[in-house]
């Protein structure tokens, strides 16, 4: 309040008018005119006021933009749409390159000496079993499973069936979509073990 308990608008508010000087320079050190520093205790009021709107609907104004859904969706687009440009140019590449050493393997006859070089020696070992197949299953069965659950519940964030302002209601399908997502992972874990080792399956 000012003289005479007038009304101050303190967003308008001068040091001169509360009897404080200041000369200009920043950052403001208000002194009174004795020279003395002066200490300031800002306060303010809040008040609640009762709102007509349920508290699901209340996030529906950030939820619902139409121009941030917009922006939104384009850059997704164009995330996937540059993520399947550089994986075309790759097996592009990796094509040419398997056509040309193919075309180079037909014309060799087979009494001839075919040196390998680089990743080449590898070919022998495409088909050979690995040493621990139950261990490759199983580390296969967890990745799918992961996969899996991690992809669903994005789309369903994306889609907007999760919505943030249910607590762990994300944590909840996350974990439920977890344990549902064990039988595609068990089925690939079975079926990859008996194609390695069928004749000892589950052993």
């Amino acid at each position: 309040e000012g003289e005479a308990g007038s009304a101050v608008d303190v967003l308008n508010l001068s040091p001169a008018e509360v009897g404080l000087s200041h000369d200009g320079t920043s950052p403001m050190v208000l002194r009174r005119r004795g020279g003395k520093p002066v200490e300031l205790i800002f306060t303010y009021n809040v008040t609640y006021a009762l709102s007509e709107v349920p508290y699901s609907s209340r996030w529906d104004n950030y939820l619902m933009l139409e121009e941030g859904s917009q922006v939104h969706w384009l850059s997704l687009c164009g995330s996937l749409a540059l993520s399947l440009l550089l994986a075309s140019l790759v097996a592009a590449i990796m094509l040419a390159t398997v056509r040309r050493d193919l075309q180079k393997y037909n014309a060799i006859d087979a009494d001839d000496d075919l040196v390998e070089v680089g990743w080449k020696y590898t070919h022998a070992d495409v088909l050979r079993p690995p040493s621990g197949p139950l261990s490759l299953s199983c580390a296969l069965g967890a990745a799918v499973q992961l996969i899996c659950s991690g992809a669903v519940t994005l789309a369903l964030a994306l889609l907007g069936v999760i919505s943030p302002t249910a607590r762990g209601r994300l944590l909840t399908a996350a974990l439920l979509l977890l344990c549902l997502s064990a039988v595609p992972a068990g089925y690939v874990a079975a079926r990859l073990y008996r194609q390695i080792d069928g004749s000892h399956p589950y052993a």
